[in-house]
């Protein structure tokens, strides 16, 4: 069976909530920036590991395997 990304993604934005300790409002009100901000570790050195964004081409397959798509 393949597993969407929309499958159960409201218990993990449920959990990150919990876990980050914020109010519903905190958390809907934060851009996706805070958020990643608040789950990173601010010891890490960010350059070891840069984030990469997903490319055009990438996001597009995502979106054409996805059956909502």
């Amino acid at each position: 069976m393949i597993r969407l990304f929309k499958d159960g993604l409201y218990q993990r934005l449920a959990l990150t909530a919990q876990y980050l300790g914020w109010t519903p409002d905190t958390f809907w009100a934060a851009t996706p920036q805070e958020c990643s901000d608040a789950l990173s570790n601010p010891h890490a050195d960010r350059s070891a590991d840069p984030i990469t964004p997903i490319s055009r081409s990438d996001l597009q397959h995502l979106m054409e395997n996805d059956s909502d798509g």
